[in-house]
C-alpha cells in the first residue's frame, strides 16, 4: 500500500514540474521578438529605400515592461529546475 502512495507522490511531483515549467517557458518571449508594449520589432533592413550608406542605423531604446524587470535576458542564463530537480537540468 505504501508502494502505491510513494509512486503517487512521486508521480504528482512530477507532473506539477513538469506543467510550471511549461507555463514558464510559455509566459517567456525575447526582447528580440516583442516590446514591453506589445509591439514588434521591425527589421531595420526591411525597407531598402530607408537605408542611408554612411549614415549609423537609428539605435531604439527599448524600454522596460516595468521598473523591477532588468534590461538583459537573464531568463536564459538562469539555472533551471530547482533542489529537487536532478532529472529536469536542460543540456543546452
Amino acid at each position: 500500500m505504501s508502494c502505491y502512495l510513494s509512486a503517487g507522490a512521486v508521480a504528482m511531483v512530477l507532473l506539477t514540474k513538469t506543467i510550471i515549467r511549461n507555463r514558464k517557458d510559455k509566459q517567456f518571449l525575447p526582447a528580440a521578438r516583442q516590446l514591453g508594449d506589445g509591439t514588434e520589432v521591425e527589421d531595420p533592413y526591411g525597407n531598402i529605400a530607408a537605408i542611408k550608406p554612411g549614415f549609423p542605423m537609428q539605435q531604439e531604446q527599448r524600454p522596460r515592461k516595468s521598473e523591477f524587470e532588468g534590461a538583459g535576458l537573464s531568463y536564459r542564463t538562469r539555472k533551471s529546475g530547482d533542489r529537487l530537480g536532478f532529472f529536469d537540468r536542460r543540456q543546452e
